[in-house]
């Protein structure tokens, strides 16, 4: 009877420990938030560079939808897997996709021209 009730107990801790490791979520690595910080300190956030005479944005089902700043609420202490239009591995917390269609972002000087990233 001992024996079964130290494998139950075994197995019990097992189980337990693969639960809460899999439902505790994986934090984006602070250097890749500080990364994605300054990146978005290279541009400015203006909203009239989107023009929709020129250019349309679609979303991933080619629906036309309206340019919104998403890096705006970019802040350093919330979890950057948590920010607008970044994507992470839900395994690792790694960022593995940056989505920042129609964000009005503009900045850089390339030649003498500005550019502007819709």
């Amino acid at each position: 009877m001992d024996c079964v009730r130290l494998v139950f107990l075994m197995l019990y801790t097992f189980l337990c420990q693969l639960a809460f490791s899999s439902s505790s979520p994986h934090l984006c690595p602070k250097d890749q938030a500080l990364a994605l910080l300054q990146f978005k300190n290279m541009f400015i956030i203006n909203p009239n560079a989107f023009d929709y005479h020129y250019h349309y944005c679609y979303d991933i089902t080619n629906q036309v939808i309206q340019s919104h700043p998403r890096t705006l609420l970019w802040k350093k202490s919330t979890d950057c897997c948590s920010w607008d239009g970044v994507h992470c591995d839900e395994t690792t917390g790694q960022v593995i996709e940056l989505d920042l269609r129609c964000s009005q972002l503009q900045g850089g000087w390339w030649k003498g021209q500005r550019t502007s990233l819709i």
